[in-house]
């Protein structure tokens, strides 16, 4: 784990945990954030290194530049990394729909080739809003 300050936002690498300095010491939110980043690396665990990055590690990325940031917890990837973490206590918690798309959502990811991951996170970066996603193409996942 490190502790480090740009943006005030943690991320996780394989086996490397960034975590804000200033804003999460010993508080509740420290907490969520160190067992959320847990859930990204069992995620990590779960799926090639492809499959990671593309399909969890750029849109983990891209979702912290929307503009309500109360929605970001509700992404798929973000839903599963939550629930791998058992992190409680969030002030908008996911519905049973959100969580069934994310493993809808990594469901999807482990049926791809590192071939198709890759044709994949080309054709989704063009059309992915960050604001409003597309996930209708889980429907046959759930």
């Amino acid at each position: 784990m490190i502790r480090w300050s740009p943006n005030n936002r943690g991320g996780s690498f394989d086996e490397i945990m960034l975590l804000p300095y200033d804003r999460h010491k010993d508080d509740n939110e420290g907490r969520r954030t160190l067992s959320h980043e847990h859930g990204h690396f069992q995620q990590r665990q779960m799926l090639t290194a492809m499959q990671y990055y593309i399909g969890i590690g750029i849109p983990s990325m891209r979702s912290g530049n929307m503009r309500d940031r109360s929605l970001y917890f509700t992404r798929p990837w973000e839903v599963i990394a939550d629930v791998l973490g058992r992190v409680t206590g969030r002030d908008n918690p996911p519905t049973q729909r959100d969580i069934a798309l994310g493993w809808a959502y990594m469901k999807f990811l482990q049926s791809k080739s590192d071939a198709e991951m890759i044709q994949f996170g080309w054709s989704w970066a063009r059309v992915f809003d960050i604001d409003n996603p597309d996930f209708s193409f889980l429907d046959n996942w759930l």
